[in-house]
């Protein structure tokens, strides 16, 4: 906004200083700084209007945020959701979740889905990843024990590390 007042005010400064300096302005010159100084004018006030407009919307952004992220901290309030403390944890609670062996990804999928809602229920925080390679692939559950990854095939009895992993 401030550059804009800058704006006009030289562009005013130096039609009075291209006045006195030539003496005086011929009525051509004179219509046409005239011209230029209402296309300004007209430019200035549309632009406040665009202004006005994106001062109104960012305030009703702002507001939806503050509103988002307070039913953030509600849901956060109602599930804190933590990670495993030891290794033995996270083995224990996988081995009591194994789920039946399937054939295609998508069962996987729905099987490892399962999992991890569970593991929500019970306040863990667990991912839930993918790796394809056309029609084939797996799916397990991944978890951070400290600061190391760990993986879990939701078929199998067996959780693996991260082969070194950390976060």
């Amino acid at each position: 906004m401030r550059k804009q007042f800058v704006f006009v005010g030289v562009v005013v400064l130096l039609l009075i200083l291209l006045g006195l300096s030539s003496g005086c302005v011929s009525t051509s010159d004179y219509d046409a700084l005239a011209h230029s100084n209402s296309t300004l004018l007209y430019d200035y006030n549309e632009l406040q209007g665009s202004y006005s407009d994106l001062l109104k919307e960012n305030d009703g952004l702002v507001t939806k945020a503050n509103g988002l992220q307070n039913r953030v901290e509600e849901l956060e309030g109602m599930y804190p959701l933590r990670g495993f403390s030891t290794v033995s944890e996270f083995k224990d609670w996988a081995s009591s979740h194994v789920q039946r062996t399937t054939t295609y990804i998508d069962d996987a999928f729905l099987a490892a889905y399962k999992v991890q809602q569970a593991g929500m229920e019970d306040g863990y925080l667990m991912g839930l990843d993918i790796d394809t390679d056309g029609d084939t692939g797996s799916v397990f559950i991944t978890v951070f024990i400290g600061d190391e990854l760990y993986w879990w095939f939701v078929e199998d009895k067996e959780a693996y590390d991260g082969f070194g992993l950390k976060r």
